[in-house]
Parts: structure tokens; C-alpha cells; sequence
């Protein structure tokens, strides 16, 4: 007689210092520590299961071991906006909140819900942890440093002027260290080398952009031109409701990559014709600047995505 095959669905609660982990349908529950040693005991337990789907929540960077450890033991995982677990929990009309609760609806909702396999997490390199762990790390240095200039001007902070001069000195020392590091290792490979090269060839978009766009959308190039402005955040959404109809609104998306596109655009209408005739022809047609500007930056992450999809670097068009 053969043994029926039972699909597992795995619902991860996150937390700093532990997992919580609920299997469906055998409504098995257990709590592991958030670290090496708790996840390799969770691949032995999930070894001899079926197990179909895992799922957690983005929990600002404390699942990325989960995620990794998961992703590289070939399971399938995704990971989901918290947005979306909140109102399906919601929907299912469960008042009472505990992590163990979390974790059950987590695996209910990877259950029931179909979940598009673009949006599963990949194995990733180290290499590719150690980019954008750098990039990440420079983009806040600069944001600090933009605060420091700030507090440099108010006049609150006048008797601790010197400090905060010496602050920023330091911080650009680091934003310099850090530049050096990512150019070193996108030349060191291959693969990034040429996504620099086709990208850094559309006027208008720096290294720093470049950086940005291979560190957070390593998707670029194999994925559909819709999807991957949504993974930047650049999609439009409507909002109507009855005789009331708002401005539609871009929402949601990667918000690193999305800032290092508005620098870029604001570059590319200034340096790029294809870009600038778009960004005026818009204007013109009423648009507000704002908007018009948006339709630039989604405009040129397409242009990315297809040049690198293509293997090809710019050629000027008239748009």
C-alpha cells in the first residue's frame, strides 16, 4: 500500500531572540532560538516532511538568517509583508495575539493563499550578502550625514559645533572607505561588472545608483517589466470608491533603490534626451511635475530591466 504523501505548510513567527514555528495541518507548534544552532535543528525536524511552502514575516532584518538558512536548503520560503499577515488575521476574525498564534496564522495563510513563485526567495551568495550589507551601511552613513549638516546650521547647536563638524569629517572618511569596497568588488565580478557597465552607460545613472539597483533588485534582468517596478515601488494605485475617485498613489516596493532612482531621474532630465523630451512631454500634457518625474524613474528601471535582460548597453532613441 502507498503511503500518502501529506504537504506541510510552515508559518514562522520572528522575533530578535527566537523563532516560532507552526506546521499545518498537523498543528504542531515549537519555539527555537533565532540562530545557528535552532535553525539546523529546524531543517532536521523538517528533513523528513513534505514540506511545500514556509513562510514569515519581513521583521526588519532578524528573519534573514531564517531566510537564508531555508533558501539554501532548497526549501521554498517567502517573505511576506506584514501589511498583508495582518489583514488576513483580520479576515479571519482572531482578536487574541501571542507569538504562537502568529505563527499558526502565518501557516494558515501559506496554506490557503497562492503565493506567485517570482516572489520566492533565491539562494544568495555571500558575495551577494556582503554588497548589500555595504551598501546598505553607506546609504545610512549618508543619511546621518545629511542629519549632521542639519543640526550644524540650528542654533541650538552652536556650543557643540566643533563635535559635529568633526562628526561629519569622519563619516565622509567612511562613505570614501565603503565607495572604495563596493567598486572593488563589483570589478572583482563578472556578473555585476556588466550590469555596471550596461547601466552606468544610461546618462543620468551614477555608480551610487548602480550600486543600489545590483545590491537591492538582483532581480534585474530576469523578471517581467511590470514586476520589477513593483519591486521598486514605482506602481501606480487606484484609488476609487463610489463617485469619489483619489490620485492614484505609488506605494510599498524597495524604498533604497526607489530614492536612488528620484537622484537619477532628476539627473536624467536634465542630461538624458530621450528622458528629458519624455519628462517635458508629460509636463505638458498637464502632469504635474511630480508625477512626471515618478513616470521618469519607472521609466528607467524598465530601461535598465531590458538592457540588462537583453545583454546590451544604451543607445540614445527618441522616446
Amino acid at each position: 500500500m502507498t503511503k500518502r504523501v501529506t504537504n506541510i505548510f510552515v508559518g514562522v513567527d520572528v522575533s530578535k531572540d527566537h523563532l516560532d514555528v507552526y506546521l499545518l495541518p498537523s498543528k504542531k507548534h515549537m519555539r527555537i532560538k533565532n540562530n545557528s544552532d535552532g535553525l539546523n535543528y529546524l531543517l532536521r525536524r523538517l528533513k523528513k516532511l513534505h514540506v511545500s511552502r514556509i513562510v514569515c514575516e519581513a521583521s526588519g532584518g532578524y528573519e534573514s538568517l531564517l531566510v537564508s538558512t531555508m533558501s539554501q536548503a532548497e526549501h521554498a520560503i517567502w517573505r511576506i509583508d506584514p501589511k498583508r499577515i495582518k489583514a488576513f488575521i483580520a479576515s479571519e476574525g482572531v482578536k487574541a495575539k501571542t507569538d504562537s498564534i502568529d505563527a499558526a496564522m502565518i501557516a494558515l495563510f501559506a496554506q490557503q493563499k497562492q503565493l506567485a513563485e517570482y516572489t520566492r526567495i533565491k539562494p544568495q551568495k555571500i558575495d551577494d550578502e556582503k554588497l548589500k550589507a555595504i551598501v546598505k551601511r553607506k546609504e545610512t552613513l549618508t543619511r546621518i550625514a545629511a542629519q549632521e549638516k542639519t543640526r550644524l546650521k540650528h542654533p541650538q547647536q552652536s556650543f557643540c559645533r566643533q563635535e559635529i563638524k568633526d562628526h561629519i569629517t569622519f563619516i565622509a572618511q567612511q562613505i570614501k572607505i565603503l565607495e572604495q569596497e563596493i567598486g572593488k568588488k563589483i570589478t572583482n565580478n563578472e556578473n555585476w561588472q556588466q550590469k555596471s557597465k550596461i547601466i552606468t552607460s544610461i546618462p543620468g545613472i551614477g555608480e551610487t545608483t548602480t550600486a543600489s539597483l545590483i545590491a537591492h533588485i538582483p532581480e534585474l534582468g530576469t523578471i517581467g517589466n511590470k514586476q520589477v517596478a513593483a519591486l521598486a515601488g514605482l506602481v501606480p494605485y487606484t484609488c476609487q470608491s463610489g463617485n469619489q475617485t483619489k490620485q492614484s498613489r505609488i506605494r510599498e516596493g524597495r524604498s533604497a533603490p526607489r530614492k536612488a532612482l528620484y537622484m537619477a531621474a532628476l539627473s536624467a532630465i536634465q542630461y538624458n534626451h530621450d528622458m528629458k523630451i519624455f519628462y517635458n512631454r508629460l509636463v505638458k500634457l498637464g502632469k504635474k511635475k511630480k508625477v512626471a518625474l515618478v513616470a521618469v524613474m519607472r521609466k528607467l528601471i524598465i530601461l535598465v530591466n531590458v538592457l540588462i535582460c537583453e545583454n546590451r548597453v544604451w543607445k540614445e532613441l527618441n522616446v
